[in-house]
């Protein structure tokens, strides 16, 4: 009976000790689990911040374009109004030039 005892004992003295290293790994699991965790919500909040910069760029990239846009048109507006006021220069010196070749007095001045 004792020799029983003893093998009784034995085994529940294995059976805790395997049940102690199952609570360690399920600890270190539990842990490992926790850093995991946190490092996910750190990566999505991460990402979360970089959506909304990327966000804002474009936004930002858009108003720079519509701007540059305008621009481009004035700078087009500006080019077509000096060319139309240098084809008008030119025709008043041709004209200029004309009326003194028929000998009227000189219009220079007046360009």
């Amino acid at each position: 009976m004792h020799r029983l005892q003893s093998e009784s004992s034995r085994k529940v003295e294995e059976r805790q000790k395997q049940v102690a290293e199952l609570n360690t790994v399920l600890a270190k699991t539990q842990t490992h689990l926790k850093e995991a965790k946190s490092s996910l919500e750190e990566k999505i909040q991460v990402e979360t911040e970089l959506s909304a910069r990327v966000g804002e760029l474009q936004t930002e990239r858009h108003d720079v374009q519509e701007k540059l846009k305008n621009k481009e048109q004035q700078l087009k507006t500006m080019q077509q109004q000096i060319t139309e006021q240098d084809v008008k220069i030119a025709k008043q010196i041709n004209t200029c030039e004309e009326s003194e070749q028929i000998g009227r007095a000189s219009c220079r001045e007046r360009v």
